[in-house]
Order: C-alpha cells, then structure tokens, then sequence
C-alpha cells in the first residue's frame, strides 16, 4: 500500500468443505461487489491503495476448513467498522457454505508505538542499565515525535497538516509553537519564523480567516502592528504577558484563542495589544457572535471550533469524518452546511464536542445526551 495503513482488520472462518487461499480472497471481493456503492467498494478501495493485501492462513481437517484472514486499511475508523461489517455477510466460500467473524480491529499505529516503547524500554535497561528512563517517559519521547511528524511545511514555513486546505488559519511565531498547537488539537497554524512577515503568508491571509497568536512580548506586539497594518489579520490573540506560545499548556493555548479580538477592536495606537475579551466596538456590552452562531450556516463547509467558538479547522462537508478524527476538543462545536447523520454525531461525541449544527437533518438513531443539535437555514449563495 502506498499509505500507511491506520487499521488492521482480524477475522476467522469456517466452511463445510475443503478450500484454498484463493477461494477466501475470491468471496471477499465477489461476494461485496455493488454492496456499498462505488465509494466503499472493495475493489476501487484496493486500487486507490485504501485496503491492502489480503492475508489468509487454513487449516483443514475432517473435510471441513477452518482459518483466519487479515485485511489492513487506510481509512477512517467509521469506514473502517463498515468494511468490517461488510466480511460478515460473506455466506459462501468457493463451493462451501462459509460463515466469517470479525474477531478485532487493531490500531497498527498504537501497536506499533506500545511495540517502540517496550522494546526502547529493553534496550536502555539492557545497554545503560537501570534508573536512566521508564516506560512513561520513553512513552512521552514517543508521543512527542509523533506530533513532530505531524508538521509539515507551507511554502517553505513550518505548519500543520490543514493549512493548505482549511478556511481559517492562525499565524504564529516559529516552529515550536506550530508543536504546541499540535499538542493542543490544532492543526492548521503556520510560523512566520522571524520578525517580517513573508509576502507568501501575507497572501495566505486574504483568502483566509486569519487569527494571529503571537508571544505576550515586545516582539509579538510588533509582529501584531505589522500585520494589522498590512491588512492581514481578521483576529489578535496573544499569549498572557511574559509568556511564549510555545511554553503554553493546551488550556491556555484555547484560553488565548477564546479572549481573540476582531482586528479593528485592537488598541487606537495600532500595537494590536490584546486586553479585553470586549465585543464590537462601540458597543462594549454586546457579546461577540462567535463563528457558526448566525442564522444561517455556509453552503458545502464544515466548521471546528472550540469551546468559545474560535474555528480551529475546516474541511470540506464530505470531510467531516476526517476533520474529527483523532481529535479532541472539549466543549468545542462542530457547523455543517449540510446534512448530520449518526456517524457525524458519533465522531462529534468521541472529539467531546458539545454542540453540532447543520442544515438538515440525516439519521440519527441515537443522539449523546452531551450534544447539543441545532437546525439552521442554509446561506444563500450570491451568483449575481
């Protein structure tokens, strides 16, 4: 497979016959053929390189085989769950009655890295000897070097995975606090690594929602006054005073988020200086309509916030499932300028969102009782 697959698919069988390897692949790919519509099919899965090579072991005797299959893929864990569920309705393996079990899913990333970490645990106690690290701090080590991986790069500056795509971006100091973000949930943040700002991130901004976050210094107050006088930001956030980005815990990295200002909002003097969590100006007791809180939601996006309604990433609205995945954000929200369905709600409920909003309405068999479902209009599009 050219990806790396996410997902490793356990399953046994058994048949009232003799059977071969091939039979076992041949049910598989015959017998879910046209079951799930061109996009779940097992086929065009394996050719877009989705589901790998299928590995099957049998044992027969008594003129009866028995045996166990593995099926790895690279997609989301819900499409991954359906595929599963997909094997079990196979009924028939070459000439014999067959009947197939889904046993488990293994997350081959979490095997892996438990794998890494018991076996780096080994080596150190065995080359160095006791007392230098134990398995939570390795643990971390590892953890760490994931989120490293994370980071990719945005016309040659450090960022997150969803920069190229997503609809809001957040501008920050370096490298390091691209990581921070990361650890914090939030992926689509680009470092503009030095005190000018690149044109190539200048341009970014005007077709983005920009929010910038820099250190609560002298030099991230400059850095706020450049890019408010270059017209490139939408919203000023900052560190506390006297902090880094990068030394911020993931509650304050939201916290600093939240207290985000409207750019016109900043101080008279132009510093962009962050003091207040005040709303439009001019009228300092009306609360801040936070994204997603309008009457009507926008046409064919999906929205992530946090907890005070800043967006911390988008994606398309066939994307839901991949924006969610893997993330965590407590007391976020989620807006759809489409359809909610049970698996949207699911991977809302599992990324601790409290609060989805969409324009229509799928099926839902069972809504968490943590999540708040609201129905908007959907927004007009100016074609004029």
């Amino acid at each position: 497979m050219h990806d790396v697959s996410k997902y490793m698919i356990h399953a046994r069988f058994a048949t009232d016959g003799v059977i071969e390897q091939s039979d076992v692949v041949g049910a598989i790919y015959g017998q879910t053929e046209g079951l799930l519509g061109d996009r779940l099919d097992f086929r065009s899965l394996q050719d877009a390189s989705r589901l790998g090579r299928i590995a099957v072991e049998i044992q027969t005797a008594e003129g009866q085989s028995t045996g166990t299959f593995t099926l790895p893929a690279s997609l989301d864990s819900v499409r991954t769950a359906i595929i599963a569920a997909t094997l079990e309705t196979i009924d028939q393996i070459g000439p014999c009655s067959a009947q197939i079990t889904v046993e488990r899913i293994e997350d081959v990333r979490e095997a892996k890295r438990s794998w890494i970490v018991n076996r780096a645990t080994e080596l150190l106690h065995a080359g160095f000897g006791d007392g230098l690290l134990d398995a939570d701090e390795i643990l971390h080590e590892v953890e760490e070097a994931v989120r490293i991986e994370q980071i990719t790069e945005y016309e040659g500056y450090p960022a997150g995975p969803h920069v190229a795509d997503s609809e809001a971006v957040i501008l920050v100091e370096g490298r390091a606090d691209v990581l921070q973000l990361l650890r914090s949930g939030v992926k689509n943040a680009v470092a503009v690594e030095g005190t000018d700002v690149p044109e190539e991130l200048i341009e970014l901004t005007r077709s983005r929602t920009t929010t910038v976050l820099f250190d609560g210094d002298r030099g991230g107050e400059l850095l706020h006054r450049e890019l408010a006088q270059r017209g490139a930001a939408d919203y000023i956030a900052r560190a506390p005073e006297g902090r880094s980005v990068e030394d911020l815990s993931r509650k304050e990295v939201h916290d600093a988020l939240r207290h985000k200002l409207p750019v016109e909002m900043a101080d008279a003097d132009g510093t962009g200086s962050v003091h207040s969590t005040g709303a439009a100006a001019g009228d300092p007791e009306a609360p801040q309509q936070a994204p997603g809180e309008s009457n009507t939601v926008d046409e064919g996006v999906a929205q992530l916030c946090d907890a005070a309604g800043v967006v911390i990433d988008s994606a398309p609205v066939e994307a839901v499932a991949e924006l969610l995945e893997g993330v965590t954000v407590p007391g976020g929200s989620l807006v759809i300028g489409g359809s909610v369905d049970q698996r949207i709600l699911d991977g809302a409920h599992a990324s601790e969102l409290t609060s989805v909003t969409a324009t229509e309405r799928g099926a839902i068999v069972n809504q968490p009782a943590e999540i708040t479902l609201t129905l908007r209009e959907r927004a007009q599009q100016d074609h004029s």
